[in-house]
């Protein structure tokens, strides 16, 4: 029960977060991180919470709030997603200009694992 609570709440703060942030030039930013994140898998991250892929052509210009980037392999689980994600946050937040910050997707529909959500840096 405790456990579905604080789902709920870090749920709703997360979108409330989300609703409040503006969007984002997310192919300048992709461009800066370009090399950082090859090999990963880019996902955009829309208002709404959704992760749409990064050549999904009509969701280019939607309301982007970040970009999610993660370790997504077949036969990969879950699990094995978390350490590649923490390291990639590290070298996202040396000098990039970059806020990279571990979270966790349990979203059957885009996927199920750790990410990066990777936003510009706010003076």
């Amino acid at each position: 029960m405790f456990g579905k609570l604080l789902d709920w709440y870090i749920d709703r703060r997360v979108r409330q977060q989300r609703a409040s942030v503006a969007p984002i030039d997310w192919k300048a930013l992709h461009e800066g991180i370009r090399n950082e994140v090859q090999g990963y898998t880019v996902f955009l991250e829309m208002r709404d919470g959704t992760l749409v892929p990064l050549d999904d052509r009509e969701a280019k210009d939607q309301d982007v709030v970040g970009l999610a980037v993660t370790w997504l392999y077949e036969g990969v689980p879950p699990s094995a997603t978390e350490e590649p994600a923490e390291a990639l946050a590290k070298a996202l937040g040396e000098g990039h200009g970059v806020e990279a910050w571990v979270q966790v997707s349990r979203s059957c529909e885009s996927f199920v694992g750790s990410y990066v959500r990777v936003r510009p840096l706010v003076h």
